[in-house]
C-alpha cells in the first residue's frame, strides 16, 4: 500500500505562478519582488540550485524552498464523511502534519466522530513525536434564521462550545467557522452573524470580554472564493472591519490550483493581505483514510506556510 506522499501533494512553484508564496521565495532569494514567477525568477532559482548542488530545473519544490528555509506544510480537515480513520497510519505514513476536525453544525447537531477524531490524531501526532496540531471547526449557517442574526449566531456558538467542552483532550489551534452554506442574500445579515459568533466564542470559551482588545486570541474564518464575493463583502466597512480583527483567515479556492495558478486568485485580499491556509483540493487520498476494502475516501488537502503556522496556534494559556 502506498503512503501517498506524492507529487500532488508537493508544494511547487514554477512559471507564471503568481502569490504571496512567490514573493516569499524572490525574497529569500534576494531579486526584485514581484509576486510573479516570470523569467528573472526562474533564472535566479536555477542559479541557486546551481549554486547548492541541487537539480537545476527552475522549479522550486520541497528541496529548493527547504534550502532557502521555507517550508510548506500539508494537512486536513475531517468530518463524518471520512468515516472511521486510522490517525497513526495518516500521521505515520502521510504528508500530514496538522488536522481540523468538525465537530458541530448550526445551533444543536454534533459531530459523532469529533471527540474521538480529536482525540485520535492528538494521540497520533504526540505518539510520533511532532507538533500536536488539532484544530475544530463550527459549520455556520446563517440563513436557518433570516430574522436575527445575532442570537441565532451566539446559539451557534453555544453550541460550539459546548462540543468543545466536552472532548476529552481540548485542540491546540484556533477555533474556526465555516462560512460557507446557508447564507442569506444580505450580506449585512451574514456579517452579523460572522461578527456575533466570534465574539461569543470568544467570550464563552475563553473568558474574553473586549473581543477587539489587543493580545487576545484569534478566530480562523473558513470560507471559499464563491461564498465570500457572493455574500459577504458588500457588507458595510465597518462590518467588514470587524470580521478582520476577529478572524485570520482559510481560504478554499479550487480553480486557482487546477489552472495552474498554484496559490488563490488575489480576491482572498478582500478579507485579509494573506492567507493564513489554502484549501486547495477537496479530494486527496491519504493512507488510513479508508473504506473496509481499501478504497480511498476523499478527503480535503490544505497548506500553511511553516512560518504562519504559529499565528494559527491557540497561546499556551487557553489549552
Amino acid at each position: 500500500m502506498s503512503n501517498l506522499i506524492s507529487p500532488n501533494y508537493r508544494f511547487i512553484l514554477r512559471s507564471k505562478h503568481e502569490g504571496q508564496e512567490v514573493l516569499r521565495l524572490q525574497h529569500r532569494l534576494g531579486i526584485k519582488t514581484t509576486g510573479k514567477y516570470d523569467s528573472n525568477t526562474t533564472k535566479a532559482v536555477k542559479a541557486y540550485q546551481k549554486d547548492n548542488d541541487l537539480d537545476v530545473d527552475g522549479l522550486a519544490g520541497p528541496q529548493t524552498l527547504g534550502a532557502l528555509g521555507i517550508r510548506m506544510l500539508f494537512g486536513i480537515d475531517v468530518s463524518g464523511h471520512q468515516g472511521a480513520i486510522s490517525y497513526k497510519k495518516v500521521v505515520d505514513h502521510s504528508p500530514t502534519e496538522y488536522a481540523i476536525v468538525k465537530i458541530s453544525e448550526h445551533e444543536s447537531h454534533v459531530q459523532k466522530t469529533g471527540r474521538a477524531n480529536v482525540q485520535g490524531f492528538m494521540q497520533a501526532f504526540h505518539d510520533a513525536g511532532k507538533p500536536v496540531r488539532v484544530g475544530c471547526y463550527h459549520f455556520s449557517q446563517p440563513y436557518n434564521d433570516k430574522d436575527d442574526a445575532i442570537t441565532d449566531a451566539r446559539q451557534e456558538a453555544d453550541n460550539f462550545c459546548r462540543a468543545w467542552e466536552r472532548l476529552l483532550v481540548k485542540p491546540t489551534m484556533l477555533p474556526v467557522n465555516d462560512v460557507e452554506k446557508g447564507l442569506t442574500p444580505d450580506d449585512n445579515h451574514n456579517a452579523d452573524h460572522v461578527i456575533a459568533w466570534g465574539e461569543h466564542v470568544l467570550n464563552r470559551l475563553f473568558g474574553i470580554t473586549d473581543p477587539y482588545a489587543e493580545n487576545r486570541p484569534l478566530l480562523v474564518l473558513y470560507t471559499a472564493r464563491w461564498a465570500w464575493n457572493a455574500y459577504l463583502r458588500k457588507a458595510d466597512p465597518e462590518k467588514l472591519a470587524k470580521i478582520r480583527k476577529l478572524y485570520l483567515s482559510w481560504w478554499a479556492d479550487y480553480q486557482s490550483y487546477k489552472n495552474m495558478g498554484t496559490e488563490p486568485e488575489d480576491n482572498y485580499k478582500l478579507f485579509q493581505p494573506e492567507w493564513h491556509m489554502w484549501q486547495w483540493e477537496n479530494s486527496c487520498h491519504i493512507y488510513g483514510i479508508q473504506k473496509a476494502n481499501g478504497d480511498y475516501r476523499n478527503v480535503d488537502g490544505n497548506w500553511c506556510n511553516e512560518a504562519t503556522i504559529g499565528s494559527l496556534m491557540l497561546p499556551k494559556c487557553y489549552t
